[in-house]
């Protein structure tokens, strides 16, 4: 029984990742802040915990509309619209956590290029998944620098 389950959850996963077109970064911030050396403005300091340049499980993912359903918040007098979306990454490459930054670096989908998204929770782990699907919302109010692969 298990050998056909841990099969199927091979195939599930194989499947899922078949699926994974997009390419991406995502960066943990720090706390810290640094200075842009082109810019010369002080931006958050991000690390990278998933890139595609650690192997051929890495930087792969899917991007994609979570559930159709927007939420309202205030902020300093102005309603802004948030837009749920969900990003799905190989199970095992990286743990996720809250305020991890997910830039897209390439995708089938011209408009995803250099999108960068905010993760809102601890990506959801569990013993039979086939992938990390990642809550994410677009990165509203948060300067990203970009990703510089050198």
């Amino acid at each position: 029984m298990a050998s056909s389950v841990s099969a199927a959850l091979y195939s599930g996963r194989i499947a899922a990742e078949r699926l994974m077109t997009d390419q991406c970064v995502i960066r943990r911030p720090t706390g810290n802040m640094v200075t842009d050396p082109e810019t010369f403005e002080d931006v958050p300091e991000l690390i990278v915990i998933y890139d595609p340049r650690q192997g051929p499980h890495f930087g792969k993912c899917k991007v994609q509309s979570h559930e159709a359903f927007e939420q309202e918040r205030e902020s300093a007098g102005l309603t802004q619209i948030i837009n749920r979306v969900r990003v799905d990454i190989p199970v095992g490459v990286a743990r996720i956590m809250p305020e991890d930054v997910i830039t897209i670096l390439d995708s089938i989908d011209p408009l995803l290029i250099g999108q960068s998204y905010r993760v809102t929770v601890e990506a959801p782990y569990a013993t039979h998944k086939t992938a990390y699907r990642i809550a994410v919302e677009l990165n509203v109010g948060l300067e990203v620098p970009p990703f510089n692969p050198n």
